[in-house]
């Protein structure tokens, strides 16, 4: 995956800024800032926050696979395969 920024002028009655943004493991967000300075600032804030959602999601895949394993061992996985 690659990273992605897309900063527009958001079509709202207020002045704000629509951020999409996706880091390089494929999370992907939209915000809205007051300013573009703002817009920047918290695009800079989630890629470096990337390797933090990724470890979580590694942490969270290896918890379902336990739990699939141990429900496997205890013959409960007939609706789950």
């Amino acid at each position: 995956m690659s990273e992605k920024v897309i900063i527009t002028k958001a079509d709202r009655t207020y002045e704000l800024w629509k951020v999409e943004v996706t880091d390089k493991y494929g999370f992907k967000t939209t915000v809205y800032e007051p300013t573009i300075l703002n817009a920047c600032i918290y695009v800079k804030y989630f890629f470096d926050k990337a390797e933090k959602r990724q470890k979580s999601r590694e942490i969270e895949n290896k918890a379902i696979e336990s739990w699939l394993e141990n429900e496997r061992k205890a013959g409960r996985t007939s609706e789950l395969d």
